[in-house]
């Protein structure tokens, strides 16, 4: 049997950015709670990101923190939207 820290069991229980298990639906996706956070503070607090590799770096629940150009880039690739993010 699967650990609950384990990587999430079935594919539609895992957030599509990073693979981790997925705490509810944020921003229109089902995500993890990690990403759903960075995804918020990366547009309410208009950041701009820029990747030191190729721009096509591993996203993963290992790797997420590395790359924020890249996880970024990936959140809007799965469909994550920036409506309904308010600015303070």
């Amino acid at each position: 049997l699967p650990l609950e820290n384990d990587a999430c069991d079935l594919p539609t229980a895992c957030c599509p950015v990073c693979g981790d298990k997925v705490s509810g639906y944020h921003y229109g996706l089902p995500t993890c709670e990690s990403c759903k956070g960075f995804f918020k503070r990366t547009v309410q607090n208009k950041k701009e990101y820029h990747c030191t590799d190729t721009g096509a770096c591993t996203i993963d629940r290992v790797h997420r923190k590395r790359c924020a150009h890249c996880r970024f880039q990936k959140c809007l690739s799965v469909g994550m939207r920036t409506e309904g993010i308010s600015f303070l």
